[in-house]
This record gives C-alpha cells, sequence and structure tokens, in this order.
C-alpha cells in the first residue's frame, strides 16, 4: 500500500475487510493527513506488529488525537516515527493535543464566530434605523469638500424642467412647488401649469426644456409605465449627452425593484447622484438640501 497517493478514509471497514492476520502495514509515501480509531479495524491492530507511515504530511489538529494517543501506548513498532511530519513542517511527535486543550480551541472558535456574528448584526441594525442619519452627515461632510462649476444659462427660463407621471402630480404640487419654488425661489417648469394650451405636446417638451437649466425626473413605481414620461426622460438624456446643454437630478419618490424598473430609470440610480424621499426627518432635510445645493450651482 506504500506509494499509492492514498488519501484519508474514514471507515476502515471496508478497507480491512477480511483482514485476519495483517502484521506489516506499510502505508509510506502518501497523501495521508490524518487517521482515526475508524481508520484501521481493532481486529487488525490486534495482530500488527509494524506500520510505516513515514513521508504523509499529516494536519497536526484535534482530529488526530486518538492516533496520537494509539503512537504513545501502542506495543505496534512505528517505524521511523521520530521523522513523521505536520503538514506545517513541525514532527508529529512533538504535537501533543489534549482533551482541554481541544475543547478551549472549540469553545475559542464558538465565542469567535458568535462574537463576530453578534457584532455584524448589532452594526446592522444600527446602520438601518440611523442609515438617514449617517447619509446626512457623509453629505455634509461631503458639500463641505466639493467644489461647484457654475454654469451660465443665460436664456433659461426655468431652473428646473420637471419630469413626473400624473399619479405623482399631488406630490409635485404639495411638495416639490412649495419646498423648492414657493419657500426658496426656484423657478420650476411644471407641465401641467407651463405648457402651451394648444401646441403639440412634444413640442412643449422640447422647448421647456430648452429654457431650463436642470430636469428633475420624479421615479416611481409608476414612471416607468408612462410612456411620456419616458418620452420627456429621453429627450433629456439627448440633451445630456449630444448637446451637454442640461443636467439631470433624479429624485426617487418611492422604492422601485430594479425588475421593474426601465432600463433608462436603472442607469440613472446606478451613475447619477440622485434624492431619495422619505417621512424620516433627517432624510426629508437632507432629500430638499441635496435638490437645492444643484439646484444652486448648475
Amino acid at each position: 500500500m506504500a506509494n499509492n497517493k492514498i488519501v484519508p478514509w474514514i471507515d476502515g471497514s471496508s478497507t480491512f475487510k477480511d483482514v485476519k492476520s495483517l502484521q506489516e502495514l506499510k502505508l509510506e509515501n502518501n497523501r495521508i493527513s490524518t487517521i482515526s480509531s475508524k481508520s484501521i479495524l481493532s481486529t487488525v491492530l490486534d495482530h500488527l506488529k509494524t506500520i510505516n507511515l513515514l513521508n504523509n504530511h499529516f494536519t497536526c489538529s484535534c482530529d488526530l488525537m486518538w492516533f496520537r494517543d494509539w503512537m504513545k501506548s501502542t506495543k505496534v513498532e512505528i517505524k521511523n516515527a521520530t521523522k513523521y511530519k505536520c503538514e506545517n513542517s513541525e514532527f508529529l511527535i512533538n504535537y501533543n493535543p489534549t482533551p482541554e486543550s481541544c475543547k478551549n480551541i472549540a469553545l475559542i472558535i464558538a465565542v469567535s464566530v458568535g462574537s463576530l456574528v453578534g457584532v455584524i448584526l448589532l452594526a446592522t441594525i444600527i446602520i438601518y434605523f440611523c442609515r438617514w442619519r449617517i447619509r446626512f452627515q457623509l453629505y455634509n461632510i461631503r458639500s463641505r469638500c466639493r467644489n461647484y462649476l457654475q454654469l451660465k444659462h443665460n436664456n433659461c427660463v426655468y431652473v428646473a424642467y420637471v419630469i413626473y407621471c400624473y399619479e405623482d402630480f399631488k406630490w409635485v404640487k404639495d411638495k416639490l412647488i412649495k419646498e423648492i419654488e414657493t419657500e426658496r425661489g426656484f423657478r420650476l417648469c411644471i407641465p401641467h401649469r407651463d405648457f402651451e394650451v394648444g401646441k403639440v405636446f412634444a413640442d412643449n417638451i422640447v422647448d421647456h426644456m430648452n429654457l431650463s437649466k436642470t430636469v428633475i425626473p420624479v421615479f416611481s413605481k409608476n414612471f416607468s409605465k408612462n410612456e411620456w414620461c419616458l418620452f420627456q426622460l429621453d429627450v433629456a438624456r439627448s440633451k445630456l449627452t449630444k448637446e451637454g446643454s442640461l443636467t439631470i437630478f433624479p429624485v426617487m419618490l418611492e422604492e422601485v425593484e430594479f425588475k421593474n424598473m426601465n432600463a433608462a430609470i436603472y442607469s440613472f440610480i446606478k451613475l447619477s447622484n440622485y434624492a431619495a424621499w422619505s417621512e424620516d426627518s433627517y432624510a426629508k432635510e437632507l432629500f430638499w438640501d441635496k435638490i437645492k445645493d444643484h439646484l444652486k450651482n448648475i
């Protein structure tokens, strides 16, 4: 059995089946890393006189404790026993695990893993419940360190052109217009209010977007289902990529699963800086500050 690239086996009942009077067992030059109480049947060990396990790189762990105890107590001649080595080049004869030490290792591992899981869980909970405060502080730091490039839009009538679907108009009217236009003085282009009556809708979109410094698309679950919303977004993207004549600052009115997003919306959310609406007080402050900072510095 020597020189056969033998790897560790768990149950010796099949390996040594019907072996009754084996006296010499040659297992040198193999790939045996551990030997347990079940690896070699007791009926074989009772008749064994010599065993050779030279040049097998043993894994010196608690799994080898039985074999080390057997080496110390057996009357079988273990050839070249002083030359057996562990995988870490330590001599096997110097490795002496005890039940106490192995229990301590298991306890240390269990405590370490448990502590790590506990810390990760606690950190996750803290981050979740304080996520808006954390984002708010990070945003403040980023704003202080950031230098804005001022752009001139001499022909612009509106600071921002707002893209939204009909279902979200109430939020636009009650929240966005009130906070950004009424209270902060930024003139917004609101299609329901500012488009010319009787003019082709597509022409209204292009003409009014040309009079705006930036575009604010209000993304929601209904946005990607509205063809006119997607058309306006395509117009804005075209002006951004081909003409470079305006900027786009997305607003996330509600969380939308990626699978329900239009590809264009997904690309904006993935690649762009955006403001996410929430009822959380810190989130609201962060939300309005993000929009305000963008409008001030375009």
